[in-house]
């Protein structure tokens, strides 16, 4: 696959530790610099888009109509590639009185999207901090908000955070088992959120980080258990085959 052509090779005389550092080196260097922005950007841009559309077919009040066809200016400029210009509609909206805490929430996932991808990590933070607090019940703006805010603490290399949020996200979003008799008989529970098994990886990776190689292993076999056919279950295998 070319995702894994720049893997370094194992070498028949090095270490297990040595064949460990130079896979970690190459997930830090290579893999998620390559992946991790493009997911959040494309969970928070298909979030964005599926609540963006329900909100504009809804019945509103003049002055709610007059906020969404301001906000609706952000998502044309997103489409269109001129993510400077929605930047800045974004954060003019959020910084206009009277929007609702579901705009809000909204706005504030989508400007912390764009944020990231342009390197303003600490802005980027507050904003899926602000989109996790307005979210309410909305699970999609939600979880896509704290899956940013543990993206962010990896990229900062503040590993304990990560730790933490990963754990979170996945105890509170992970519903399936991997038990194949319930699957096979279709009473296995579902998750409503498709974002678990990434989570699950980068916790893998966070916990190596963290020297916890039993809590990585643990995590890397869930994994595979539960999401076996997962793109990112095909990372955890060839990780498990390091060790």
């Amino acid at each position: 696959m070319a995702d894994n052509q720049n893997i370094p090779n194992q070498s028949a005389g090095a270490s297990i530790h040595d064949e460990l550092e130079a896979r970690f080196h190459w997930l830090r260097q290579e893999f998620l610099p390559k992946h991790g922005a493009k997911l959040i950007a494309v969970v928070v841009v298909v979030v964005a888009v599926i609540i963006g559309i329900a909100q504009f077919q809804s019945k509103s009040k003049a002055s709610e109509l007059a906020l969404n066809e301001d906000l609706g200016k952000a998502f044309n400029y997103l489409y269109e590639g001129k993510s400077d210009s929605a930047t800045s509609a974004l954060e003019a909206f959020l910084a206009k009185p009277g929007s609702s805490d579901q705009q809000q929430a909204k706005a504030a996932l989508l400007l912390g999207n764009l944020q990231f991808q342009h390197g303003n990590l600490d802005g980027a933070e507050q904003s899926f901090a602000r989109a996790k607090a307005k979210a309410g019940d909305i699970m999609l703006i939600k979880s896509g908000a704290e899956h940013g805010l543990a993206t962010l603490a990896i990229e900062k290399k503040d590993y304990s955070k990560a730790a933490d949020l990963l754990e979170s996200f996945i105890k509170t979003y992970g519903q399936r088992t991997g038990n194949l008799k319930d699957r096979y008989a279709k009473t296995e529970a579902a998750d409503e959120i498709t974002t678990v098994p990434d989570a699950m990886w980068k916790l893998t990776l966070v916990y190596s980080e963290l020297q916890k190689p039993d809590l990585a292993k643990a995590t890397a076999d869930k994994l595979v258990k539960i999401y076996g056919a997962s793109r990112q279950a095909v990372q955890a295998r060839k990780f498990l085959a390091t060790i």
